[in-house]
């Protein structure tokens, strides 16, 4: 990208130098004329473990804090979207502030819902899955606090690059951050069919925010601009999307080993407790601290050789505390999750559910906590009433969806060491199980590669299973990145079982405030029932579907049955 996107007058009239990073190569701006890396790990470690970057902050605070600053430079404070992004035809979880406005409001086809806003947006990311615990800052939920801009050509400006900035500085400067310690990191920015350049805010060697600015639109044929391969041409809207990290503020105020042990100490407390464990910060704390520092420029195994971490240090004192980290995550990725209408499935978001789901079931093992996940994730949410107070009205449902899991998951344990050793078998010949085969055993019965390993060597048949570190961190990737478009097989599946069928009759159109009716059961099957009209209203225009429940009657034992999904297929 030209360097000129990056010639701001707010740089210029501040004392602002450009300089291009001794290590990697990044240009960077900043105060401080003798600065020659760019601030951003892996080039810098995190020297604020253990010197906080500014005063100590809730994650309350820094939420207020962040919406109120921009609410006194006008703008409208937005609540929060839902976590699962039923608006978008290409992603299942909302993954940024900004995907609250794409593709419509973006592309100029619909207004947005207030002009100049800003929102503290939860967002759910599991690319990372496997590093949850173990890096010390990857999350599956993050709050993206951001203020968006949209201006259209032709249109009176509202504010662009240079207001961006200053906005930037200034609110760094109310929370009391060290302004020559600050870098601004060119970065070209790419997401959602939208790209432009962007601005990394690094202190400390901690990213704390990202200033894009979004003014191109990817093309099919040919553009202005190539980056990274994919041709982008100039959009008819110039947007302003930044995105600060509410986590990396309050950990950045703290100076805590870890990103968790900011954000979840009293789940952490609660979860040591239960697995009748002390924190290590209690027993080696110093150890702890030079391996936060040295987290964000080495990996795992290159940390151990430096620090000369024995092995059995790493088993029994590092480890667990990883995997107590990991639950602390993953209780309040679920809260929202469920409360926000993914059902667990073998498809589309409820599989990414049902992934975070039994990651927490085998991490709790390790941990021997017998307490039933379910009532550590209502725990959890106990803890976020003052900022999520919404989540409580669904601890039933959470409740009930986990403990079913729960049972679920023992039926595929129990079912998969036949399935597992059916699978060896057939690599017996080459004595290796390839990873699409782990894959596949996990995708079609649900059976951890953990368990297949343990078959394995139990056998004797001498079958080596392939099994990366990130090996759930592939699979979630690869979940997510379908395309809510594409055929899918269970669609398939449904048209051809429903096409006999007639039509069912749409009440709620006519009766849209009734809330019960009588219906005839046309079919079932899986775990869908056919009928013949119905007030539920099915997912579908970016609104949920509805919930509630069937009761049979007529010669029966009024039996009752949760609906928790509808689906339209094909009227």
């Amino acid at each position: 990208m030209d360097k000129s996107e990056y010639r701001i007058e707010y740089f210029e009239e501040n004392g602002f130098v450009r300089k291009d990073c001794k290590k990697c190569g990044s240009g960077f701006w900043s105060r401080d004329p003798d600065r020659e890396i760019c601030g951003d790990a892996p080039c810098e470690t995190y020297s604020f473990i253990g010197k906080p970057i500014f005063k100590e902050k809730t994650a309350d605070e820094i939420r207020e804090s962040f919406l109120a600053f921009f609410e006194s430079h006008g703008h409208t404070r937005l609540k929060r979207y839902p976590v699962v992004a039923r608006w978008r035809d290409d992603l299942y979880l909302n993954i940024a502030s900004i995907s609250n406005f794409q593709p419509f409001v973006t592309s100029g086809k619909v207004p947005p819902p207030a002009n100049p806003l800003v929102i503290s947006q939860p967002c759910i990311r599991l690319e990372d899955l496997e590093s949850i615990g173990k890096s010390g800052r990857h999350l599956t939920t993050f709050e993206m606090m951001g203020h968006h801009a949209f201006n259209k050509r032709g249109v009176e400006e509202l504010y662009w690059k240079n207001d961006t900035v200053r906005y930037c500085d200034e609110y760094l400067k109310q929370l009391g951050v060290d302004m020559d310690r600050v870098t601004y990191k060119e970065a070209p920015w790419m997401g959602g069919g939208n790209a432009g350049p962007c601005l990394e805010v690094v202190t400390g060697g901690l990213e704390l925010a990202t200033l894009v600015f979004m003014d191109l639109e990817l093309t099919q044929n040919g553009g202005e601009t190539n980056i990274e391969g994919q041709w982008y041409k100039k959009m008819e809207t110039y947007i302003v999307d930044t995105g600060y990290g509410l986590e990396r503020f309050v950990w950045a105020s703290k100076g805590t080993p870890t990103v968790y042990d900011a954000i979840f100490p009293e789940m952490i407390h609660e979860l040591l407790t239960l697995a009748g464990r002390e924190h290590p910060l209690e027993t080696h704390r110093e150890q702890l601290m030079d391996i936060a520092r040295l987290s964000g420029v080495m990996k795992k195994k290159e940390i151990a050789k430096k620090l000369n971490m024995t092995p059995d240090f790493v088993k029994t004192v590092i480890e667990p505390i990883e995997s107590v980290y990991a639950v602390a995550d993953h209780t309040r990725c679920l809260a929202f999750m469920i409360a926000d209408g993914i059902v667990p499935s073998n498809a589309k978001e409820g599989y990414l559910a049902r992934l975070v789901i039994r990651r927490s079931f085998r991490m709790l093992k390790t941990l021997t906590i017998d307490t039933p996940l379910e009532e550590l994730v209502i725990s959890h949410i106990k803890l976020l009433h003052n900022s999520f107070p919404e989540l409580e009205q669904y601890v039933d449902r959470i409740s009930e969806i986990l403990s079913l899991e729960k049972n679920r998951y023992e039926e595929t344990l129990i079912k998969g060491e036949r399935i597992a050793k059916q699978k060896l078998k057939e690599y017996r010949a080459i004595g290796k199980m390839p990873l699409d085969a782990s894959i596949n055993i996990y995708d079609t019965h649900g059976i951890p590669p953990e368990v297949v390993v343990e078959i394995a060597s139990e056998s004797g048949d001498g079958v080596a299973v392939d099994i990366p570190d990130d090996f759930y961190s592939q699979v979630a990737k690869m979940h997510a990145e379908e395309k809510k478009g594409e055929v899918d097989p269970v669609v398939v599946s449904q048209k051809e079982r429903t096409k006999t069928l007639p039509k069912t009759l749409k009440l709620y159109y006519d009766k849209p405030t009734e809330t019960e009716f009588e219906a005839t059961v046309l079919d079932t099957f899986d775990d869908f029932i056919v009928l013949d009209k119905t007030l539920f209203y099915p997912e579908g225009g970016g609104q949920p579907a509805d919930t509630g429940v069937l009761t049979t009657f007529a010669g029966t034992d009024g039996t009752e049955l949760r609906v928790e999904d509808v689906l339209s297929v094909d009227g």
